[in-house]
């Protein structure tokens, strides 16, 4: 198949993650940024898989030219450092959130002294993102291949009208990119959850318990968000990992966000969400660990 033909599958976070740590130290360092480091490109499954870099991620934005990082969140947990991000889009005003919690220990087992500042570039890298459409991130890509000397990738898939009927459907419940995450990641963890003894439904019940709601469709965008950094965490970290069992099997009864987070979540929160009685709120304030 012709490489100009070839269908480009985009790296996710578990490709970038590490070669994103390395990104990071090069910027903190001063070393100089090339069109080379924009791009990961590598072979999974005999599939050719490219993917933008941190550098990248910003390198688009700076091109798409509306994206602003409002605000940028963090937290200390006994194992980590998690990072929460809200970015607009000052010219269609739409939010996305990123979120990452970032393990305080490298793989290795020694302490990483950088790990707060990795969680709060990869909360703004997922968070500005989401805002970069295929056509921005394809452009990015092929300005790469081009250095490398490679054809261009073309998107050659055509977006098909809705039908009539569907467009008289009536509005169904979105399933956000946040939301596959977290119940992809909570399938992952399922086997190890129950050599802990927790089950998909504990898990799921401490969920809506946590945030107060009684069915996953009242979660939030940002509380997905937030969660599914939280188990992908969990899934690389074992003392992670055992720092989410425990607050499990709390049923998170007490809350890990700052005030300041719980805030910014509670202005997207469904009104029905809010009709709580006094003694109720005051039942769910959040404290620190």
């Amino acid at each position: 198949m012709a490489e100009s033909k070839e269908k480009l599958l985009f790296a996710d976070d578990n490709d970038t993650d590490s070669a994103d740590d390395k990104a990071i130290l090069a910027q903190l360092m001063g070393q100089h940024i090339n069109i080379a480091d924009y791009v990961y490109s590598f072979r999974r499954g005999g599939q050719a898989v490219e993917g933008l870099s941190l550098i990248g991620i910003n390198e688009a934005a700076n091109r798409k030219g509306s994206i602003k990082v409002e605000e940028a969140l963090f937290e200390e947990r006994p194992h980590s450092w998690l990072a929460f991000v809200k970015a607009i889009d000052t010219s269609t005003r739409e939010i996305h959130y990123g979120v990452f919690e970032q393990p305080k220990r490298t793989p290795s087992g020694k302490m990483d002294v950088f790990a707060f500042t990795k969680a709060i570039h990869k909360a703004q890298r997922n968070a500005i993102r989401q805002h970069l459409s295929p056509e921005l991130l394809r452009e990015i890509i092929n300005l790469y291949r081009k250095e490398m000397g490679r054809e261009p990738v073309v998107d050659d898939n055509e977006e098909t009208e809705p039908s009539d009927a569907e467009k008289n459907e009536s509005p169904k419940h979105t399933i956000t990119n946040a939301q596959k995450s977290a119940f992809a990641q909570a399938n992952r963890l399922n086997n190890a959850l129950l050599r802990a003894g927790i089950t998909q439904n504990d898990l799921w019940n401490s969920i809506k318990q946590r945030f107060n709601v009684e069915s996953r469709n009242d979660i939030t965008e940002a509380e997905w968000t937030i969660l599914a950094a939280e188990l992908q965490a969990a899934e690389g970290s074992r003392p992670i990992f055992t720092h989410l069992v425990q607050r499990i099997q709390q049923a998170f009864a007490d809350d890990e966000f700052p005030a300041k987070l719980k805030v910014e979540m509670d202005e997207n929160v469904p009104k029905k969400r809010k009709q709580e009685s006094k003694s109720a709120k005051r039942s769910r304030v959040l404290r620190r660990t």
